[in-house]
């Protein structure tokens, strides 16, 4: 199974993968069975970085959103809140 496969396989088991302050979090616990966390033990390195590039790709959505709504406020005032 790749990092990948199994960070689907985590979610499909209700499993949610993320990083706090540096750290790869899996959550919640009441659902983190034995086999659940030597699986993400074993794709530990890969789930960090795969858990870094959703970060890196949320953000980069939000700031392209951000900078579209400031430019279609610029072009037409009357569609500001």
């Amino acid at each position: 199974m790749t990092a990948a496969e199994a960070f689907l396989f985590l979610d499909r088991e209700g499993l949610t993968v993320c990083i706090e302050q540096g750290r790869l979090v899996v959550w919640p616990a009441t659902l983190a069975r034995p086999d659940l966390c030597a699986l993400a033990r074993q794709h530990h390195a890969e789930l960090l970085a795969l858990a870094r590039d959703a970060e890196e790709r949320a953000a980069l959505v939000v700031e392209t959103a951000r900078r579209k709504a400031r430019e279609v406020q610029r072009l037409r005032p009357e569609a500001r809140p």
